[in-house]
């Protein structure tokens, strides 16, 4: 199944894109159609990191509580 459309995951995975570009003048081409994969992998991958260090972080929390 193909998306055509720009979702949530591919704004993430495109704003990661802009912050990681060391040329910035251009910064609307990750907006393109063609970027659509890329920005869903990076977006994926962006939510999947936050989710593991927030785990980890309620982790330590809760063991340095108890």
């Amino acid at each position: 199944m193909r998306k055509d459309y720009f979702g949530f995951i591919e704004v993430i995975g495109s704003i990661v894109l802009v912050l990681l570009d060391p040329i910035r003048i251009n910064n609307k081409k990750y907006l393109d159609k063609k970027y659509n994969s890329l920005n869903r992998v990076v977006g994926i991958v962006t939510l999947l990191v936050l989710l593991i260090a927030l785990i980890c972080f309620l982790i330590v929390y809760i063991n340095k509580n108890e």
